[in-house]
């Protein structure tokens, strides 16, 4: 009977040793989560901040920049002679239309349309079968 009760006792001694240590591994983990959470928090702290920081130092870059364009626009600069070229090559190519008018009739004009239209049979040989094709002008 005695013998009985001793490992009855230590039975249950190692029951609440088990259960006291799990216990322990349960508050660490909690422990360590919470630290987790905390480092977490932080960090997105920190981001938060840098983020703050590049939008103010972009923000004063283009304050910058703005400054800047204002100062090369009042020279006249590039966009000015680039469309006077534009102009420029526009009349030109107009010029050459019109003395190309000049040259040929209405009814000259006409025929070379017509002629587009009409299909081209072309007969084309390979492989010792003939195949005939049509292609527009």
């Amino acid at each position: 009977m005695l013998q009985k009760k001793k490992k009855e006792g230590e039975r249950e001694e190692k029951k609440e040793k088990k259960e006291k240590e799990e216990e322990e591994k349960e508050e660490e983990e909690e422990k360590k989560k919470k630290e987790k959470k905390k480092e977490k928090k932080k960090k997105k702290k920190r981001r938060r901040k840098e983020e703050e920081k590049k939008k103010k130092e972009k923000e004063k870059k283009k304050r910058r920049r703005r400054g800047r364009r204002r100062r090369r626009r009042r020279g006249g600069g590039r966009r000015r002679r680039r469309r006077r070229r534009r102009r420029r090559r526009r009349r030109r190519r107009r010029k050459q239309a019109k003395d190309m008018n000049r040259k040929f009739s209405k009814e000259d004009i006409e025929m070379a349309n017509n002629h587009m239209k009409n299909p081209l049979n072309i007969t084309i040989l390979y492989y010792k079968s003939a195949v005939t094709k049509t292609a527009w002008y």
